[in-house]
């Protein structure tokens, strides 16, 4: 579908950059999280570690927006619990506890109760879509495998949380 989109209109030393959540769902990395029973730990987290320690402390020392800090306080229940408990399940214990993109889960922009992972294998996928688009346009072109996220920066010094199981690729 790609090389189809694309094959007339790319030139030597082009970049074509594609959307990791795009490829993560073609490829079927989504969850429904109105399917997961969260076990207590999430249950908990959801209730007091999202709502009260990132909405009462951690978020106003991260400066987050106030419609955020709002939202944290708010932080539902029910969906929320079972987000952190595929988070917990997915990524582990350290990164379920951030207030966002846990793992490199994303449920930005995604229908109501779904969850996409990360790629499992980007650098082998990237690879596959450039010798597909290599066969039909010879031109020298790469390809970018991109997700955005968050950078924090203090005292000049930037910092980006680590999502192990997502990265960027070009080849």
């Amino acid at each position: 579908m790609i090389s189809n989109a694309v094959r007339q209109r790319l030139r030597t030393g082009d970049v074509l950059v594609l959307s990791e959540k795009a490829i993560s769902v073609a490829e079927g990395q989504i969850v429904d999280e109105a399917r997961i029973s969260p076990n207590v730990t999430a249950k908990l987290m959801a209730r007091i570690w999202m709502r009260f320690v990132w909405g009462f402390f951690l978020a106003p020392i991260c400066h987050l927006s106030k419609h955020a800090v709002q939202r944290l306080r708010k932080y539902p229940l029910l969906e929320g619990a079972a987000h952190k408990q595929l988070a917990l399940g997915y990524a582990g214990f350290l990164q379920a506890i951030r207030h966002a993109s846990e793992g490199g889960i994303d449920v930005i922009n995604v229908p109501y109760c779904y969850a996409v992972l990360p790629l499992r294998q980007p650098e082998k996928i990237s690879k596959r879509i450039l010798e597909v688009l290599r066969k039909d346009n010879p031109n020298d072109i790469s390809i970018l495998i991109v997700d955005s996220d968050k950078t924090y920066t203090w005292r000049g010094i930037t910092f980006r949380p680590d999502q192990p199981a997502s990265k960027e690729f070009c080849v």
